[in-house]
């Protein structure tokens, strides 16, 4: 997002009455204006027909308080008038540019302050183009592939994870041509996944299979840009603003894929009463991201087929999540080039954990109004249980929690408070991480701590006034993927001032960062390239700390960015 120019600060005396007059504002009951331009970042010329939403976010008079939508001129100017003082979120769209960078967050959204009768004429707005790719898929003999899947690939950080996941993509039409249009500038790799077309046996006169679905198909699988199976090899795109590529082509061939079969039951033996969901899920990252095979079995007879399997390590998990009582069976299978029988799947009750919910410290906060969270810390879960909660009396019963390692998290947490300790039965867990076990019986006991740390600081560097664009982060050293809910953000208020509370005792780096885009806090590679910038801090149970952060700007920010892919 492209940053304004200077603006003029008006200061007012009268702290405690933020629209009072002051000079270049007129009374307290006069309606304010906003104005702007839009513009392409790469040629300078202004964008017409922009929708711009004015969105109410804090409006300081009785005002209804409705969105108000204008469209650009031909010179890509707009106003919006009679708005009311107050805090508004100004968003900008047009259909022919990207609407978020994936690595620079969301353009064309700002956020902006308006005093009685003022005129706030420089708001700008400043759209890069994206790009545009393309290419056809083929089979082997050169003949077009309709209906294909091909995705551009990113990699999101989440939760101290490294996630690759699709970005932007489209089908294949019948000729075999795709084309991919307004993509955000950036890094990617490109894939081809043409495993929907399940093709005829390659036996025509072998004798028929004595189920339906044949043991043994051929199909097209997937396939990374210029041909190859896996990331090694694979090239990355670097997409600049406007570009267009073409000739991105694919060629497939055949791969031999099995049927999986087996049988869902409980431990007993029994057929489960209802159908049980059926995920089977390559180890390969990024097989997954079009090789899960998803299917439900019998409800009369536990039986479940699965076709079009390829060669690999799998998961095959089973969960029946849908009834009063949760079951989930794991069983990991390695896929050959025959077809795999006679899968046993045992589906195992979920546990109920009852437990108490304590807190130490100032009793202000209402339990009745906590809830407490279970998060998956690795994909062996079907699903999370449903929050479990806090009665009056600090009681609560959490269901359907599988064994398994878990995020414990009580929202909302009380004012400076953080989870001190868990406690399932005898076992003392590592922070708000707890490993369930498959027998266990509780009880869960959770303390919370009223004493959390504070840091407190200012931002040098830091645009003048409330700026949403800035953020303070704090966080923990050590594992992120098992840490990450320590972390702390705080937003830069007036002055570049800032506050962190409900800090856990512990080692944190702080980052003050110019970003809008939130998956910045989440990039581990990212903020170890900025930790030059950053600094570290010892904070012990109600400590409370000052410092003083060098602001980040969004340029070095990018610069990171770019190397860190």
């Amino acid at each position: 997002m492209k940053r304004t120019g200077p603006v003029l600060l008006v200061v007012c005396w009268v702290a405690l009455l933020p629209w009072a007059p002051c000079a270049g504002q007129g009374p307290a009951g006069e309606k304010a204006t906003l104005e702007g331009t839009v513009t392409d970042r790469v040629t300078g010329a202004g964008v017409r027909r922009v929708r711009v939403t004015v969105i109410p976010v804090q409006v300081l008079d009785s005002s209804p308080a409705n969105l108000i939508d204008v469209t650009t001129d031909v010179g890509g100017r707009f106003a919006v008038r009679d708005l009311a003082p107050g805090r508004y979120r100004v968003m900008a769209y047009h259909p022919n540019y990207p609407r978020s960078w994936r690595h620079q967050g969301r353009i064309g959204e700002i956020e902006v302050s308006l005093g009685p009768g003022e005129e706030k004429r420089d708001i700008s707005f400043a759209f890069t183009p994206g790009a545009t790719l393309g290419g056809r898929v083929l089979d082997e003999f050169g003949e077009p592939l309709p209906r294909c899947s091909v995705q551009l690939l990113d990699f999101l950080h989440y939760m101290g994870r490294k996630i690759l996941e699709p970005a932007q993509g489209n089908s294949t039409n019948d000729r075999g041509e795709y084309r991919i249009s307004h993509v955000s500038p950036g890094r990617y790799y490109l894939m081809a996944s043409c495993s929907n077309l399940m093709l005829p046996s390659a036996r025509p006169l072998a004798p028929p299979e004595t189920e339906l679905e044949p043991d043994v198909a051929e199909a097209y699988g997937a396939l990374l840009y210029p041909g190859v199976e896996d990331l090694s090899g694979a090239a990355r795109l670097s997409l600049a603003p406007g570009v267009e590529l073409g000739g991105l082509d694919f060629h497939f061939r055949r791969v031999r894929v099995v049927t999986v079969r087996g049988t869902a039951v409980f431990p007993s033996g029994g057929t489960p009463p209802e159908a049980v969901n059926l995920q089977l899920i390559p180890d390969d990252p990024l097989a997954r991201i079009t090789g899960q095979r998803d299917t439900r079995s019998d409800p009369k007879t536990g039986k479940f087929v699965i076709t079009g399997v390829r060669p690999g390590t799998w998961k095959l998990m089973g969960s029946d999540t849908d009834s009063p009582a949760a079951w989930l069976a794991r069983v990991e299978l390695t896929v050959g080039t025959a077809p795999v029988r006679d899968v046993k799947l045992e589906l195992q009750p979920a546990l109920n954990l009852a437990g108490t919910l304590e807190l130490e410290g100032e009793r202000g906060a209402e339990q009745g109004k906590m809830q407490i969270y279970f998060s998956a810390l690795d994909d062996a879960q079907p699903s999370s249980p449903p929050p479990a909660t806090v009665g009056e009396n600090g009681g609560f019963s959490i269901q359907g929690v599988f064994p398994g390692t878990w995020i414990v998290n009580v929202m909302p947490l009380p004012p400076n408070s953080y989870v001190k300790s868990i406690r399932l039965g005898d076992q003392e867990s590592a922070g708000q991480v707890l490993v369930v076990p498959p027998a266990a019986a509780g009880p869960l006991r959770i303390v919370l701590s009223a004493n959390g740390s504070e840091i407190s600081g200012v931002v040098e560097g830091a645009p003048a006034g409330s700026h949403p664009s800035v953020i303070v982060v704090a966080n923990p050293e050590g594992d992120l993927s098992r840490n990450r809910h320590l972390q702390r953000v705080a937003r830069v208020s007036g002055g570049g001032s800032f506050l962190l509370r409900g800090l856990a005792p512990g080692e944190y780096r702080l980052h003050a960062l110019e970003t809008q885009d939130w998956t910045v806090p989440q990039n581990d590679d990212l903020l170890r390239a900025l930790e030059a910038r950053s600094q570290r801090i010892s904070v012990h149970e109600g400590q409370k700390s000052s410092v003083q952060l060098a602001l980040i700007p969004a340029a070095a920010i990018e610069a990171a960015q770019s190397q860190a892919q």
